[in-house]
């Protein structure tokens, strides 16, 4: 069911994405160097708002997948994909994955409700940095309610 659902958003932002095809942001988080994948893609959708979606891979201590959608709303009114400025960005993903340690090995879910406040760069090039913070809440398969702070960083190229 979830590999439908990864489908329809995927072919839904390639639609979307078509019909504004130099509006496109995609973004990564450094924290691929870590082993997770952490996609980001933005299709502008009015002068200041882009609507996107979200998909994280990890092959780390912690194997999981997650999928999502979000909001950006530029705080200024100018131009999200041209021009620096404070972003809104309230967004939701479903994870699952294999928690293992070496009594168990688990499976996890979760609901995350997050919004953020993001401080974004644009270059000419369309090379682009966005780092911000936020509060998430989570709903965790095991754990229960958890809700927390958290700090972003990520690099685009907006073509």
């Amino acid at each position: 069911m979830m590999k439908i659902i990864i489908k329809i958003m995927i072919a839904g932002l390639m639609v979307v994405g078509a019909s504004h095809a130099s509006n496109i942001n995609v973004r990564m988080s450094p924290r691929v160097l870590l082993g997770l994948i952490n996609a980001r893609v933005d299709i502008q959708v009015r002068e200041n708002i882009s609507v996107g979606g979200i998909f994280d891979y990890s092959t780390y201590y912690i194997k999981y997948y997650a999928v999502g959608g979000g909001v950006n709303i530029k705080l200024d009114g100018q131009d999200i994909m041209k021009y620096d400025g404070w972003l809104v960005n309230p967004y939701y993903t479903y994870s699952y994955g294999k928690f293992e340690n070496k009594s168990a090995i688990k499976d996890m879910s979760s609901n995350t409700v997050a919004i953020a406040l993001a401080k974004q760069w644009i270059w000419k090039s369309g090379f682009n940095m966005r780092f911000g913070f936020g509060v998430q809440r989570n709903s965790i398969k095991y754990l229960g309610m958890t809700t927390f702070p958290f700090l972003t960083l990520n690099f685009g190229f907006v073509f």
